[in-house]
């Protein structure tokens, strides 16, 4: 990664990590993915308008963003506010598709690469002591087999925690193969480093050095690394992993490898391991809303707790978006729970939603309608009915009625500030909610003033304040 040792640099930067492609036997193949990608490309001026009367929702995203400062214990942390800034319009796209019960999974994703890029960054936690963490979150993953594929394996033929090392230190080491370990990594985490970059890192420490160790010879033995176990009561015959103890010299070859302080490697593996706890308390955390001066609440519980879901005064990104007439509070569509019982109209062509069929007649120019089918033009579903629901148009509303109309009242959610804005709500963990009509579109912020003020007030997450 470029300039990997520059922190601000590094902050201002989302890192997502990747699985590489697998073959799992699954319908989805690359192709199709690859059109997925391309069709929703087609709904980005929609999501485009996920705003708030105009303006980004600062609110909404300072909320998201005061979480993952808290989850992080680190204030005004320009990488945070990105992730919190994602992690708003994540929670905003599961309720517009009637996914809210995602949003579980989605904290927890975003918690976990908010803190890891975080634990990252962090000026102690340099390429070498990345490296050291790597390397241990393979050895201890569950579904690392000592007895599986040498390419995947961290075991006696590239690591050792007991040679006698021919090296400067005379205290124990960990002694690592760092060709062999590297295209481990590469392999299993999808995670790339240079033997020269670390050899110049250990020149830089007083606890790694390069020597020479004895190391299982997989060249001349048999993989796996194993020996038989005999059950005595049964008689029964398993190979077992052989314990490092049991290496007999014939086995093993000197190699030429890096030396760690066993020491040092404990300490820094316990204290990363240490950071990462703050992880598991995310669940609690209480924050201060920008929504209503004095109002506190736990997120995770507000944006999880299927009573409260909807109340979010965040979701009104969605209530103005395009997706507003088919979404979250103003959902027309009969999509009132996780398994839809939406209703194809009768007479609809469902393969015209394929995607082969999409694929067919999507273009970056702008096409002629009567070009497309009929199921392009209308709104192919089943129109709620439900008691006190309005009728519907019967046609698809003209362009000009699917923009934002900044004059047009239409309600908002708020916080109903109870006990004292405390976090004490009924039922929920969290505080209560309700709708209710704005006098108009500017009547949704703070002590009923607009979210963002005329000639100022935009988001900014280098400047944001945790509470």
């Amino acid at each position: 990664m470029p300039n990997r040792e520059d922190v601000p640099f590094q902050q201002r930067l989302l890192v997502i990590n990747f699985d590489p492609l697998q073959d799992d036997g699954g319908d989805l193949d690359y192709s199709t993915w690859k059109a997925y990608l391309e069709l929703s490309s087609a709904c980005c001026l929609d999501f485009d308008t996920f705003l708030v009367d105009g303006r980004l929702d600062d609110l909404a995203i300072k909320d998201c963003t005061t979480f993952l400062e808290k989850v992080v214990s680190r204030r005004r942390d320009r990488s945070a506010n990105m992730w919190g800034q994602l992690l708003c319009y994540m929670l905003n796209l599961n309720f517009c598709f009637q996914s809210a019960d995602d949003n579980a999974d989605t904290i927890d994703w975003v918690v976990t690469q908010c803190t890891g890029s975080a634990l990252d960054r962090c000026n102690s936690l340099g390429l070498l002591q990345q490296f050291i963490i790597a390397v241990d979150d393979v050895r201890h993953d569950a579904g690392c087999n000592p007895m599986g594929q040498e390419s995947r394996t961290i075991f006696w033929h590239n690591y050792r925690e007991s040679a006698v090392n021919q090296g400067p230190f005379s205290t124990a080491v960990i002694s690592l193969r760092l060709e062999s370990i590297i295209n481990v990594l590469r392999t299993v985490k999808g995670q790339t480093y240079q033997r020269s970059e670390l050899l110049n890192a250990a020149r830089q420490t007083v606890w790694a050095q390069t020597g020479r160790a004895q190391f299982y010879d997989t060249q001349s033995q048999p993989w796996p690394i194993t020996k038989t176990h005999i059950d005595v009561a049964t008689g029964h015959q398993v190979q077992v992993p052989l314990l490092e103890s049991e290496l007999i010299g014939e086995s093993m070859k000197q190699r030429q490898c890096l030396h760690i302080r066993k020491a040092d490697w404990d300490r820094i593996v316990s204290e990363y391991k240490n950071q990462g706890q703050q992880t598991l308390g995310y669940k609690d955390i209480v924050i201060k809303s920008a929504f209503l001066e004095g109002l506190e609440y736990n997120f995770y519980q507000v944006l999880t707790d299927p009573e409260a879901e909807g109340r979010w005064p965040g979701y009104r990104m969605v209530e103005q978006s395009n997706y507003s007439h088919f979404g979250g509070a103003r959902n027309w569509m009969c999509c009132g729970s996780r398994v839809t019982d939406a209703q194809w109209l009768p007479g609809t062509d469902k393969e015209t939603y394929s995607i082969d069929s999409l694929m067919h007649h999507f273009s970056y120019d702008a096409p002629l309608l009567d070009s497309l089918p009929r199921e392009y033009l209308v709104i192919p579903w089943v129109m709620r009915d439900g008691e006190g629901d309005e009728a519907p148009e019967c046609d698809f509303p003209p362009e000009d009625d699917m923009e934002i109309d900044e004059t047009t009242t239409s309600p908002s959610c708020t916080f109903d500030n109870q006990s004292g804005g405390s976090t004490s709500g009924s039922g929920s963990g969290g505080p209560e909610f309700e709708s209710r009509e704005g006098d108009d579109a500017g009547d949704r912020g703070v002590g009923g003033q607009p979210p963002v003020q005329a000639g100022g007030g935009d988001f900014d997450d280098d400047e944001n304040e945790v509470s």
